[in-house]
């Protein structure tokens, strides 16, 4: 970011970093192990909401996906993290 003055660098500054953890923090773990982590917080929410096969056949199903989807949008999600991206809510989804 050395393109910007030095008094935006600086009040960026503190924000870059946890960014940067962040980044460093998502790249840690290989797709399956995160895939694995989201089915498996997926599976403990159902549990813990009375929901007893997560995956059945009925119809209405992808109502509760979407149910899910948004406590995970709202910081109900495998890190507690209050926001995510959209690219992980999208693969909590998947």
């Amino acid at each position: 970011m050395q393109f910007l003055p030095d008094r935006a660098r600086d009040n960026l500054a503190h924000m870059g970093h946890c960014v940067e953890r962040e980044v460093a923090e998502s790249q840690k773990y290989s797709g399956i192990e995160t895939e694995g982590a989201w089915q498996a917080h997926f599976i403990k929410w159902c549990e813990l909401y009375g929901i007893d096969d997560p995956c059945g056949p009925e119809q209405g199903r992808e109502r509760v996906v979407a149910i899910y989807i948004k406590y995970v949008i709202l910081g109900v999600n495998y890190n507690d993290k209050s926001m995510i991206r959209s690219d992980t809510a999208s693969g909590y989804a998947k």
